[in-house]
This record gives structure tokens, C-alpha cells and sequence, in this order.
């Protein structure tokens, strides 16, 4: 039984995770990157993990392994800003540099750190600061508007939901460390970022990435919100519950930023 819900764990992530990606890939390119950015930084991939990992395992297990997700989000982080700083040179070759940033410190973390909630949620905080009030030199550079193409909404689903679905399958068979790595693993990023490189300037992709900086927080606060709601409400409410809220929370935070400058 556990088997067969770890895999219906795996085949959701893959297409809610896909769905989702493509979703905000596709509004990007419609509405603008700032919409994009906040539909590709809203916790979607997490919310399947943390919540099927709670199915597999526990309610008691999901708590473990939040406090590697606040660490995992802040590598998060840093994979973003490696993008930004090399994108425009390098290309895709930059997610593979994100990629190695990411590896190179997720690996000591999860072989060597016992995880503390607060420690945890401090480093989020002091890098997520760091990134979001860096000033970049170079202004933003809108996406290029283009018509919606049924097949390639498809290749962007397929794609993206292989990434997610795979960091969802990670989570489980690595462990709790990694599973919390994994719950917040830039796999819906990288794809977003990939995706959009096949079809616009890395210029402008530079720039939705730029703009996802300070909307990741909507990935601590889904997390600490688990932290807390999870034993309070169980699994299911609590999902319902976290999900409304971060819903909430994205947009009073999009009401905050949608005038900032483009600077």
C-alpha cells in the first residue's frame, strides 16, 4: 500500500508540478514577467512533497524535515542569483553553475547538519535579505508578448513535471535530510528558466528571475506555516488551510511590490 501511495505521490507531483509551471510560463508571456514571477514562486511543488511525504511517512515526519527546507530555500536562493549573474553570458550553461552551487552545499548540509527550526529559519532570512535588496546594474527587460502554442504548452508540462517528480521521488528515497532538501528543490525554477531561454533573450529571463527574488518568501512562509498548522489541524486541513494562507499572503505581497521600480 505504501508503494503504490508513494507512486501516486510521484505521479501527482508530476502533473500538478508540470501544470503549474506551464501555467505560469504561459501568463508570463501573456501578462508579463512580475505575474509570472509570482505564479513560479508560489510553493506548488512543496505543497505536493511536504504533503505526500506526510501520506508515505507522518504528520511528525513533515516536521523533521522542515527546518532542511528553510536551509534548502536559501540555496534556493542562491541558485537564482547565480543565474542572474550569468545568464546573459552563459546561457543555459548557467543553470548547470546554479545547479553545482546548489549541490556543493546541500550535500555537506544533509550528511553533516541535524537541523534546528530557528537556526534554520534565520539563515532563510539573512541570505533572502542579502538577494533582495542586491542592486543589479542593469534594468529589467520585459518578456516579448507571443500567441499561446498548444504543443509547446504540452513540452513545458512534460518537462517541468519530470523535474518535479523527481525531486518528489529524492525526498522519499534519500531520507528525512533530503527530503526536506528536496521539498524545495528549484526544479520548477530550473525548468521555468530553461524553457523560457528556448524562446526568449536570456536578457528578459534575467529579469523574471530578478523578480522572483522577493516572492520566494512565499516558500517560508508555506513552510513555517506547516510547521506550526500541521499538528493543530492534521494533514489534510492543515494542507487546506496552508495553502489558503500563503494564497493570501502571495498576494498582499504582490499588492506590496507591483510598484516597485524596475531598478
Amino acid at each position: 500500500m505504501a508503494f503504490d501511495i508513494f507512486y501516486l505521490h510521484v505521479f501527482l507531483s508530476f502533473v500538478f508540478g508540470g501544470l503549474a509551471v506551464a501555467v505560469a510560463l504561459s501568463m508570463a508571456e501573456r501578462f508579463g514577467e512580475r505575474i509570472g514571477a509570482v505564479l513560479l514562486s508560489f510553493p506548488t511543488s512543496s505543497v505536493v512533497s511536504l504533503f505526500f511525504i506526510g501520506i508515505v511517512g507522518s504528520g511528525a515526519l513533515v516536521i523533521e524535515v522542515i527546518p532542511f527546507s528553510f536551509v534548502s530555500l536559501a540555496i534556493y536562493l542562491l541558485f537564482i542569483f547565480v543565474f542572474i549573474l550569468l545568464a546573459e553570458r552563459f546561457g543555459r550553461k548557467s543553470i548547470l553553475a546554479g545547479f553545482a552551487v546548489w549541490l556543493s552545499i546541500a550535500l555537506p548540509i544533509a550528511f553533516f547538519w541535524k537541523g534546528d527550526f530557528w537556526i534554520s529559519l534565520v539563515v532563510f532570512f539573512a541570505v533572502y535579505l542579502f538577494m533582495t535588496f542586491w542592486r543589479f546594474e542593469k534594468k529589467l527587460v520585459p518578456l516579448v508578448k507571443t500567441s499561446f502554442d498548444f504543443r509547446v504548452f504540452l513540452y513545458r508540462v512534460f518537462f517541468a513535471g519530470l523535474l518535479v517528480a523527481f525531486a518528489v521521488f529524492s525526498s522519499k528515497v534519500f531520507g528525512p535530510e533530503w527530503g526536506g532538501l528536496f521539498s524545495m528543490f528549484p526544479a520548477s525554477t530550473t525548468s521555468a528558466y530553461w524553457l523560457l531561454l528556448k524562446s526568449h533573450p536570456p536578457a528578459s529571463v534575467v529579469s523574471v528571475a530578478r523578480k522572483m527574488l522577493p516572492y520566494s518568501v512565499t516558500f517560508a512562509f508555506y513552510a513555517f506555516a506547516v510547521y506550526f498548522l500541521y499538528p493543530l489541524l492534521g494533514l489534510y486541513i492543515g494542507t487546506l488551510v496552508c495553502i489558503a494562507l500563503t494564497g493570501m499572503f502571495a498576494l498582499v505581497l504582490f499588492t506590496l511590490l507591483k510598484n516597485q521600480p524596475n531598478g
